[in-house]
């Protein structure tokens, strides 16, 4: 064979490799879904050794991968803090053949706990991009359910579902998007009706929630989040009603009782952990969710004390007592800092979460903090009172900088996100701006006590236990028009934006 043919044939053998190697390449992602700004790893396998690879998310280039002798290779990037939550596309692109793999990856900004994003209960969801100052007031129902039914939890979002219990004895859960009831829900908790005020909480796929029963007691059941199944080892019994949210660290659940105790469980297995439950001081009662920082678990009590226990042992840490009780309301923790209002003081208090020891305290009394978990965002600590006023109390030296009176009643706490303070009474929703204050939208439904405004992938919710047009059940808004779109539409390669100013990582 001449040396031009053996060329020739090399040079097949090569363009067939190549054709057959990216004809198997495959996209990986470390994760398939997460809120903006989550960090995600694109690894490609099955490319052309030494050729560059770019990796979009949409149409905008994100990182650059060479892959190396055997075809694969990885580069890492943030989903765009913009993303909206949908479904969107991820590519992996050779620059010079232009031979693609796609990916997709979905945008969530859920609301897995009561009182925030994490067990900090800082009542902030800093993911929210899609409802702003700039259209709330555009908010609108889209959908009702749970018609028949008071509501006087704060609804839970996770995974295109939004769970919430009625005062009827039942866990429902349903499609975050339309209401439809999602198949194996709802979960009948208990006979005992009227008196749920402790919300759900969801983590590694497991929805929690703490029943009434009828001879005083209360259980924490759970359930599988998708298909409703219950988990072996659960319910599990607590000696007294259970008025706060459990919260979940690490794998084991905690939840505070009327009987002064905190219970800690296995969330998995449900077996009881060593050194629990904690028996407060003289077994004060407690209505108060748990917050977790740092290894230490707070949570206040009706004597008017703060309390710390070290997670692991049970031991006693901080016992920071004001002169009045705390009734609903829980600590929060944001900035390295801690937060909690008291109930008959009237005031709020930053203090250091290691040892309660305080920085500040406002300067100012509120009317009548009732539930008041204070809410910590855009350098401001909202607070709201049973008065029905919301106060925006800077966190630098907790001066007030600004005040709003709306009536009537209200013992729910406030929720930030998107530049949004949300908040409301027994026959209203409210949002003003977290920045001057400014109303920007209410509506004529009531919210209960000792719950929250749930704001979550574009959409608001609302436990309803008021007024009409909306006596019972839960309600979704969203800006008019927005209810309504679509998963990013699928791009070509045509589509893509390259940025040859990225290097391979």
């Amino acid at each position: 064979m001449s040396r031009l043919a053996r060329l020739a044939l090399t040079g097949l053998f090569c363009l067939t490799s190549v054709a057959t190697a990216e004809a198997a390449a495959t996209l990986t992602l470390s994760r398939g879904s997460g809120p903006p700004t989550t960090a995600v790893t694109a690894t490609v396998k099955g490319f052309s050794p030494g050729k560059v690879v770019d990796v979009y998310f949409g149409t905008r280039a994100q990182c650059v991968v060479v892959p190396a002798a055997n075809g694969s290779g990885a580069c890492g990037f943030k989903v765009p803090a913009s993303a909206q939550p949908q479904t969107h596309w991820i590519t992996a692109v050779v620059r010079v053949t232009g031979t693609a793999v796609q990916k997709t990856f979905i945008v969530r900004t859920d609301w897995p706990n009561a009182h925030g994003l994490t067990v900090a209960n800082d009542g902030f969801n800093r993911y929210e991009n899609t409802i702003t100052a700039k259209n709330a007031h555009l908010l609108e129902p889209v959908w009702s359910a749970v018609a028949n039914d008071l509501v006087n939890t704060t609804p839970i979002v996770v995974g295109g579902r939004v769970y919430v219990t009625s005062q009827s004895g039942k866990l429902h859960a349903l499609d975050a998007t339309t209401g439809a009831v999602v198949t194996g829900f709802p979960k009948t908790l208990s006979s005992a009706s009227g008196g749920f005020y402790s919300s759900p909480t969801i983590a590694a796929g497991i929805v929690y929630q703490a029943s009434y029963e009828l001879d005083g007691t209360s259980k924490v059941r759970a359930y599988n989040a998708a298909t409703g199944a219950a988990v072996a080892g659960f319910p599990k019994a607590l000696a007294g009603y259970a008025y706060g949210n459990p919260i979940v660290v690490g794998g084991k659940l905690y939840i505070g009782a009327s009987d002064g105790k905190i219970y800690g469980f296995n969330a998995a297995t449900g077996a009881t952990l060593a050194n629990f439950p904690i028996t407060l001081p003289a077994a004060v009662r407690t209505t108060s969710s748990p917050a977790y920082f740092q290894g230490i678990l707070y949570i206040g009590a009706d004597d008017g004390t703060l309390y710390g226990f070290d997670v692991t042992t049970g031991v006693q840490l901080i016992a920071q007592p004001t002169t009045g009780s705390f009734e609903s309301a829980s600590p929060a923790i944001s900035g390295g800092a801690l937060y909690y209002a008291s109930g008959t003081e009237h005031k709020l208090f930053q203090v250091s979460p290691q040892d309660a020891n305080p920085w500040w305290t406002a300067p100012f009394t509120m009317d009548a903090v009732w539930d008041g978990t204070p809410a910590i965002a855009y350098g401001k600590a909202y607070v709201t009172d049973i008065t029905s006023k919301l106060y925006a109390i800077d966190t630098t030296d907790g001066t007030l900088a600004w005040s709003k009176a709306f009536v009537p009643l209200s013992n729910a706490s406030a929720t930030v996100a998107g530049g949004v303070v949300y908040t409301g009474t027994e026959k209203r929703v409210f949002a003003f701006d977290a920045t001057t204050g400014a109303l920007l939208w209410s509506y004529g439904v009531g919210i209960g006590p000792n719950q929250s405004v749930t704001v979550a992938n574009g959409f608001v919710y609302v436990g309803v236990s008021g007024v009409s047009p909306f006596r019972r059940g839960l309600v979704a808004f969203a800006p008019i028009g927005a209810a309504d779109r679509k998963a990013a539409a699928r791009p070509s390669v045509a589509d893509l934006v390259p940025d040859r100013t990225l290097t391979p990582q």
